[in-house]
């Protein structure tokens, strides 16, 4: 096939580059967690639980999760590869379970979080002025 030039009705435009990602933009890694009644704080990590598939019974028990931790010791390789994608999803909902909130430091980030993991996260309203020493 022949190329041809472009016409005069028709001039060639250079197509500019995609734009860059901007830092920060995907999904939060991590996301603050606070009891209402207690004040107590928890950091709930969100995604792929690196932790769990290298040093999994060990994270598991300190994270208070003993089934998983069982079923890592029980199947260690297999185990802790089957369990490392939904882990932290799996912990975020047991604090949830337990009475934790999500502490909105940055706008966006706990609405992020959710349309991520498609589940709703109950929100801390708490003054502004307890959570500003986060951002």
């Amino acid at each position: 096939m022949r190329k041809t030039a472009p016409s005069a009705d028709m001039p060639s435009v250079p197509v500019p580059p995609a734009p860059a990602p901007m830092p920060g933009s995907g999904v939060p890694r991590e996301l603050l967690m606070r009891h209402p009644r207690t004040g107590e704080e928890r950091i709930a990590p969100v995604g792929y639980a690196w932790s769990v598939l290298l040093a999994g019974p060990f994270v598991l028990a300190r994270r208070g999760d003993w089934s998983m931790a069982l079923v890592c010791l029980l199947l260690p390789l297999l185990g802790q590869a089957l369990l490392a994608p939904q882990a932290n999803r799996r912990h975020l909902r047991r604090l949830v379970a337990r009475g934790y909130r999500a502490v909105s430091t940055v706008p966006g980030r706990v609405s992020h979080v959710e349309w991520a993991l498609g589940m709703q996260i109950p929100r801390y309203s708490g003054r502004r002025e307890d959570i500003s020493r986060f951002e």
